[in-house]
């Protein structure tokens, strides 16, 4: 019988191993080539510059590496808002911070009703 190892179990380990913590971020839908421009602009006024090349390359997620989970979540907060606080939808990201015991300690995204993010 196989062990399933999904993208939580993985950064897990990363944190716990290098005493980091991490920022996951991604799409659950491909940015509207139709929006792109408007959307990036949007990003622009508030968001790192090398995390908006982040975006603005992979289009659907990707992973910093953050000193700690107290900074990770300062940084998550400006750079990823809720989705309530986007233009619409097709702006919005999804957005994730592991401290360094592995435990998601920030989110953005809609967890009504949860503890924690979804695995």
């Amino acid at each position: 019988m196989n062990d399933w190892i999904n993208y939580a179990d993985l950064m897990e380990f990363y944190c716990k191993t290098k005493k980091t913590s991490l920022i996951y971020f991604y799409r659950l839908t491909p940015i509207p080539e139709d929006k792109k421009a408007d959307i990036f602009a949007w990003y622009e006024e508030f968001t790192d510059d090398n995390v908006l090349d982040m975006m603005k390359a992979t289009g659907q997620w990707d992973i910093i590496e953050v000193a700690s989970s107290d900074l990770a979540a300062v940084e998550a907060s400006e750079w990823f808002p809720s989705e309530e606080n986007c233009p619409d939808p097709d702006y919005y990201w999804r957005c994730y911070v592991m401290d360094e015991n592995g435990d998601f300690t920030w989110w953005n995204a809609n967890t009504t009703g949860l503890t924690a993010p979804p695995n």
